[in-house]
Formats: structure tokens, C-alpha cells, sequence
């Protein structure tokens, strides 16, 4: 690195970098001082992926349970509903034995439906988030919470144009998880 280089780099250091939490994980540059390029555009990348969290968790908010969402509600075999997260884990086993074997997504599934519709949206909308997250990060190379703006629009432009049915996919509780 030339001394010119490391004189421009230092000039842009934050001076409390040692109190400044963030600047832990901005390899050096400070938040504060650096406000554009990749930086700002993290910033609008996170706000892009809160966006789409909001809407992936409004939508399954106003979605109805139809189809496998109700079944699973059932403990498997009777025509109670699931009360507790012990009547999950006999339903699972009840349905590892009758029907088949796929038991962590559908014990995720159950655990789900047992919560109230509020609390499965927004952890649905989370879930969302991270995974357009981590398609970045495990793309990029870089496993850091800033990730660029582009990467993520197109992974999501990707996403909504090649799963098969992406309110199926992504909305619905039983085929999302």
C-alpha cells in the first residue's frame, strides 16, 4: 500500500473507533465519517430488506389458511387442534409412522401454526429477509450484515420470477416451511 493510499485511508478513520461499536465491523472506516457509496448503500439495502419483510409478512397476515394449514392445525389421526407443543410432537410421531417422513419441516410447520397469526407473519417476513440475505452473503463471499443494494434487488427479482408459485412458496405456512 503507498503512503498516499495509507494517508487518505487515515484521514478517514474514525478517531473513537475503540467506543464505536460499528466501526468494529466496518473494517476501519467509520459510519459516521463515510455516508457515501457502499456504505449508504447498505444502509438502503437494509431498509430495502425491511420493505420486503414488511410485505412478505402483510401478505401472509391476510392470507387465509387453506389446504395443508389446516390439517396441520389438527393433531394427526383426531380432530382436536394442537394446544400444546406436546400435542405437536405426538402429532409428529403419529405422523412420522402413518404418512411419511419429512418431520423437521412439518414440526416447524405445527410449532407455527400453534402461534397466533400475528407472531407467524412477521417471523414468516424475517425468514424471508434472511434468506435474500444470506443468497448475498454466500454470494459475495462475505458473511457481514452490510451487503450492496443491486445484489439483493436481483436476488428478489430472481426469486419472485422462478419459484414455481411464489405465494404458495413463500406465503402459505404448510409450503413454506
Amino acid at each position: 500500500m503507498t503512503p498516499m493510499i495509507r494517508r487518505a485511508l487515515r484521514s478517514e478513520l474514525c478517531y473513537n473507533q475503540r467506543r464505536c461499536i460499528l466501526c468494529f465491523f466496518m473494517i476501519g472506516k467509520c459510519h459516521i465519517i463515510n455516508k457515501t457509496g457502499f456504505y449508504m448503500s447498505a444502509a438502503k439495502a437494509l431498509i430495502y430488506l425491511a420493505l420486503w419483510a414488511a410485505l412478505i409478512a402483510l401478505c401472509s397476515y391476510l392470507a387465509p389458511y387453506c389446504g395443508n394449514d389446516l390439517r396441520y392445525m389438527l393433531i394427526e389421526g383426531t380432530d382436536d387442534l394442537v394446544n400444546s407443543v406436546g400435542d405437536v410432537f405426538i402429532s409428529q410421531y403419529r405422523h412420522y409412522f402413518d404418512w411419511g417422513g419429512r418431520t423437521v419441516n412439518h414440526v416447524i410447520a405445527q410449532l407455527l401454526l400453534y402461534l397466533d397469526k400475528p407472531g407467524q407473519s412477521i417471523i414468516q417476513g424475517l425468514t424471508f429477509a434472511l434468506l435474500v440475505w444470506a443468497i448475498a452473503a454466500a454470494g459475495a463471499g462475505r458473511w457481514r450484515v452490510r451487503q450492496p443494494l443491486y445484489p439483493l434487488i436481483f436476488i428478489t427479482l430472481m426469486l419472485w420470477l422462478c419459484l414455481r408459485n411464489f405465494g404458495e412458496v413463500v406465503i402459505n405456512m404448510v409450503s413454506r416451511a
